[in-house]
């Protein structure tokens, strides 16, 4: 039958969803992006006033600590 360029019904198996290149590389963009908000993270709260990454210095008032 397939032939002559008839098809069988169910003749072709479907595959079903797997990991492909695009799903790796939405993978290695998740991991940088965590791995940067860490490091953002850290570095601010190095800086922050009494080391807190999420309070803002007054006007005037920046403090660095010294290591």
């Amino acid at each position: 039958m397939n032939q002559i360029g008839m098809q069988m019904p169910g003749g072709k198996h479907r595959r079903g969803a797997g990991v492909d290149v695009y799903t790796a590389l939405l993978f290695v963009a998740v991991v940088c992006l965590l791995a940067a908000c860490g490091f953002v993270y850290v570095q601010g709260s190095k800086v922050g006033p009494s080391g807190s990454p999420f309070k803002l210095h007054g006007d005037g008032q920046i403090q660095l600590k010294t290591n």
